[in-house]
């Protein structure tokens, strides 16, 4: 891959059609993963300074038909499950579980989906 975007994009790719068994899902870091993908997405769609959660609550996001539960998906991973409070989140489970995640994935795929077609498809070509 040419990026890290690239890679971190076949990953989510790979999470959302594979879902969290396939060895090739790094799944500790995957909320991380999904978050990074979509801040970088996010950083052209809706450039600003404003953190990830209100890029997401955004109209161009808001407004992509997603869907209230699949946003809020996303949401609950950039909040919640991408940032560490204490040791107890570095050492003990997340509390996402690994179908969350694989929504998550495939909530953010068809969000880059929606708001740039053109960037979806080629990104998946390159994901192969």
């Amino acid at each position: 891959y040419d990026s890290e975007y690239q890679y971190l994009f076949y990953l989510v790719k790979k999470c959302s059609t594979d879902g969290m068994m396939s060895p090739e899902i790094p799944g500790y870091i995957m909320p991380n993963v999904i978050r990074r993908v979509l801040e970088l997405f996010l950083a052209f769609k809706v450039p600003g300074s404003e953190g990830l959660g209100d890029k997401i609550n955004r109209p161009l996001v808001q407004g992509a038909g997603l869907g209230e539960a699949r946003l809020h998906a996303l949401n609950r991973l950039t909040q919640v499950e991408s940032h560490s409070d204490s040791l107890d989140d570095f050492i003990g489970f997340s509390s996402m579980t690994m179908e969350e995640t694989h929504q998550a994935a495939q909530a953010l795929l068809k969000l880059v989906e929606l708001l740039d077609n053109d960037h979806y498809t080629r990104m998946c070509e390159l994901a192969r």
